[in-house]
């Protein structure tokens, strides 16, 4: 993904420079940070939330490019972002690539924000939440089977 991007971290940025970067982009347009989104309690992911900072600046970098119309000043950040005039995707990974940019703009509309107007505090009454889940037996086991564990190497 990252070698097909035509907007990319210059080689010089350092990580205390991502954040400032990150919190720019992500609030003038979103739909550029879907991609590496999380969202845990929807379930919801964006393809590239697994990557490192460095590929997950890197798309976000060319996300908001493309979405600028590729304005040159879009892709520049005081010198942080670079363009990237040699684009290279491999045949086997365009596949790949288009599958994560359909993921992308699933997640894209799947976390967008509230309406305007509406509140996020006391969102509206849903499915509750089962009060044992497998999940949850299945932890509570261990825990009671570690204590036994424990209580039996304390008595020997």
């Amino acid at each position: 993904m990252y070698n097909a991007l035509a907007c990319q971290p210059a080689s010089n940025i350092g990580a205390k420079d991502y954040g400032e970067i990150f919190g720019f982009i992500c609030g003038a347009d979103k739909k550029a940070c879907s991609g590496i989104s999380t969202h845990p309690d929807t379930g919801v992911y964006g393809a590239y939330s697994m990557c490192s900072d460095k590929h997950k600046l890197g798309h976000v970098l060319d996300a908001y490019y493309k979405n600028q119309g590729n304005a040159k000043d879009a892709c520049n950040f005081a010198g942080k972002a670079v363009i990237n005039s040699n684009v290279v995707v491999a045949e086997t990974c365009k596949a790949a690539l288009s599958s994560a940019s359909v993921a992308n703009s699933i997640a894209a509309t799947a976390t967008s924000a509230a309406p305007s107007g509406s509140s996020t505090k006391n969102p509206a009454p849903g499915p509750a939440r089962s009060f044992l889940a497998v999940g949850d037996l299945a932890m509570g086991m261990y825990v009671m089977g570690a204590m036994a564990v424990g209580g039996a190497m304390v008595m020997l």
